[in-house]
């Protein structure tokens, strides 16, 4: 949780929304996955927290981004040196388009 409560203080490049986005990923890593050392978090424990949230019902897109966000903060820490390697390197993101709400006009 700290690392990314560091990430989200030094990213003072971010608008309030995409700041906002990366504070809900950090309810919903911590909420799943618990709060655990970054060095024990493993790729198979993102596939399920993958799981979990398309379980309970959260959009492709949705769950998408959360990871797309959590891979940003996790390369940040290797780049710092903090972790050796990305736990979500070879972890499939999905699609974060959302087709179900496209509509034509």
């Amino acid at each position: 949780s700290s690392l990314i409560d560091a990430y989200v203080a030094r990213r003072t490049d971010l608008k309030p929304r995409s700041l906002s986005i990366l504070r809900h990923a950090r309810t919903h890593l911590l909420r799943v996955l618990g709060d655990r050392p970054i060095v024990d978090i493993t790729p198979a424990m993102l596939d399920d927290f993958k799981r979990t949230m398309l379980g309970e019902d959260y959009a492709e897109a949705y769950v998408a981004k959360l990871m797309k966000l959590g891979r940003q903060v996790m390369r940040d820490a290797v780049r710092r040196r903090l972790i050796g390697e990305n736990p979500f390197a070879d972890v499939k993101i999905g699609n974060e388009r959302n087709t179900a709400r496209a509509a034509f006009i």
